[in-house]
């Protein structure tokens, strides 16, 4: 799970318990949705928070509760992180060996060193689990022998390879099959098998872009069948001519170090890093220079001086919008933000609200159109009292006489009886 509230949190793990072995918080996200949600990593610095959730799951939760972190800069604080994990009853405890910001183009290389540290410091009280750099089967060894942790997880490599647990380098096409074969089974959405495809298919796509393009056209399991056949029979005829011509890939590697595979194979993606961004640089005069490294000057199509290099075009910078931050409903009991436009500083809900209280429909930003002004409103009450005068309605029974006077006045129950009559008063439930 990824939550924010210990409360909510055990009200979900309550509903899961008896249909699995464990509950895991997740305090590793570090996607923009997370962000503005408030969970995953973006608690990394609210312990008491984090501390709170996990006691809670492990104190009322009948089976175990485990948690997933991120590193911080700073090996002593991860360290001690991880201990207030474990302290808090953290039953299992994976670490991913990078930094909350390391994600997409950014994601970089994960520290063993830092999970080697937090397994001498807590793994005598729980398995402690590493994630990060897992891209080959062989990865899985050297990180167990590198962090001395008691198991491996990997993610993103697994999506890729999803055999990257067992030894050699498998087919992409004998993945697909055994993967289409599971979707049948089990009735995948489409949308889902679709994705997955493209990324165990992701090295020979790239050489057989026809079928990558059929197969982002496919809306059904028995055309992605269809283009897993052309694709395996196109792969076993690269394969076949590769042997033919000689060509071996044992001991291959590139610049980086990583081995060079066939593209038949199944293998991780490697995200290529984003280019350097355009850098203004004010010099003498207070004028701007802008460099570009996007394009050059010959792909752009502008000329070359033989003395000074390419000439690149300078585009004026635009003055960016600088963003304000909200303010708050002036409700009390609100955390929402308000409209800068409404004259009572509420957000939309409250401002009607607001308005109705008063008798005075004069907010433009917060327009009540469908209540005439002539007609009698209802008065405002509380959302959870309304709930419970409807559902209470006609269910009070008078053991000495049956028959309760009531009438509506303007929708809420009033009942005319005596003092003595309502003291006992029965609720049937």
């Amino acid at each position: 799970f990824c939550a924010n509230d210990p409360e909510h949190l055990l009200h979900a793990a309550l509903l899961v318990a008896p249909y699995c072995d464990a509950v895991d918080i997740n305090l590793g996200c570090p996607q923009h949705i997370a962000r503005r949600g408030h969970y995953g990593s973006f608690l990394m610095e609210d312990w008491p928070l984090i501390s709170s959730m996990i006691s809670t799951l492990h104190k009322y939760l009948p089976i175990p509760v485990t948690a997933k972190i991120r590193v911080f800069p700073e090996a002593e604080k991860t360290v001690a992180y991880a201990k207030m994990v474990v302290e808090a009853g953290a039953q299992v405890l994976v670490v991913h060996g990078r930094l909350r910001e390391m994600k997409g183009h950014l994601t970089g290389v994960a520290d063993w060193e830092k999970i080697r540290l937090v397994q001498e410091a807590v793994g005598h009280l729980v398995p402690v689990i590493a994630n990060g750099n897992i891209l080959y089967h062989e990865d899985v060894e050297r990180c167990l022998e590198k962090t001395g942790c008691a198991g491996v997880m990997s993610a993103e490599g697994n999506l890729y390879n999803p055999a990257i647990f067992t030894p050699n380098h498998p087919e992409s096409w004998r993945l697909a099959e055994e993967y289409l074969t599971i979707c049948d089974e089990l009735d995948t959405k489409i949308a889902y098998t679709r994705g997955h495809l493209f990324k165990i298919f992701q090295p020979c796509l790239s050489i057989h872009t026809d079928l990558r393009t059929e197969l982002g056209l496919t809306n059904s399991r028995e055309a992605m069948w269809e283009v897993t056949r052309k694709l395996k029979e196109r792969l076993i005829k690269d394969e076949e001519d590769s042997k033919q011509r000689g060509e071996s890939f044992e001991g291959r590697v590139n610049d980086k170090g990583f081995p060079i595979l066939p593209h038949w194979v199944a293998q991780p993606y490697f995200r290529q890093p984003m280019p350097p961004q355009d850098q203004k640089k004010s010099e003498g005069g207070g004028e701007a220079a802008l460099t570009s490294t996007k394009r050059t000057a010959e792909a752009s199509g502008h000329r070359e001086d033989e003395e000074h290099g390419p000439i690149v075009k300078i585009k004026p910078s635009k003055n960016k919008k600088v963003k304000v931050a909200p303010s708050i409903c002036n409700d009390a009991k609100c955390q929402n933000s308000f409209s800068p436009k409404c004259i009572y500083q509420m957000c939309k809900g409250c401002c009607r609200l607001h308005q109705r209280a008063r008798d005075q429909f004069d907010c433009p930003s917060h327009p009540i159109n469908s209540v005439r002004k002539d007609k009698q409103r209802l008065p405002r009450v509380d959302s959870q009292e309304a709930i419970g005068l409807v559902a209470l309605e006609g269910m009070f029974v008078n053991p000495q006489d049956e028959e309760v006077v009531t009438h509506h006045d303007h929708g809420v129950q009033q009942e005319q009886e005596q003092p003595e009559q309502k003291q006992e008063r029965c609720l049937i439930l």
